[in-house]
């Protein structure tokens, strides 16, 4: 029973594999009528080569779905550009709504998880204009940059996930560990 166990508890540690991944998610408007639609645009890197879900989940005031599931296959290093399905807005995303994007390994555990800036859906069409000007584009570079540096730190996570499933593993080990394995006296003291 034990020997199961411990092999049930070494595979689960096999799988826990400390994964840092970036999502970079194109901008949305901040204001849609009933009946647009949303299309964002998705870029992925991981620090390893993994198979993961990713997901799309609509999540406003008073209505939440999760519209898009895809399984990936990431490789190290390599840009993954995930085009998400159009989403057509409807009566129940009224009010103030963001997309979360979530990226989880195949046992459900969360790798990362991006969201939009919130946007608003209305029954009107509102026009709004906007100046949009790139001065620069290593600007754009930087900002990558900055959020790549901002990932790095998700391991610490793992790493402390590790550790205190060694300390469990080890105190359930001494705490079931036979203390005397002399079956004469079965644990009691002799007088002497």
């Amino acid at each position: 029973m034990r020997k199961y166990l411990l092999l049930m508890i070494i595979l689960f540690l096999i799988n826990i594999v400390p994964v840092n991944a970036l999502i970079n998610i194109t901008e949305v408007d901040k204001v849609y009528a009933i009946g647009d639609k949303i299309s964002p645009r998705v870029k992925i890197i991981s620090d390893m080569d993994i198979q993961a879900l990713f997901s799309a989940k609509l999540v406003c005031e008073e209505y939440e779905l999760t519209y898009f599931v895809e399984p990936l296959n990431l490789e190290q290093d390599k840009k993954i550009i995930v085009d998400v399905p159009p989403l057509e807005t409807f009566d129940r995303m009224l009010g103030t709504c963001v997309i979360d994007f979530y990226l989880n390994s195949l046992i459900g555990a969360e790798i990362e998880k991006r969201w939009t800036d919130g946007f608003k859906v209305t029954r009107e069409k509102k026009f709004v204009e906007e100046e949009i000007s790139i001065s620069n584009v290593s600007d754009i570079e930087i900002i990558e940059e900055d959020i790549e540096k901002e990932n790095k730190g998700g391991g610490l996570i793992y790493l402390f996930l590790f550790i205190m499933i060694i300390i469990i593993i080890s105190y359930l080990y001494l705490k079931f560990k036979f203390k005397n394995k002399n079956k004469f006296n079965k644990g009691w003291r002799l007088h002497k």
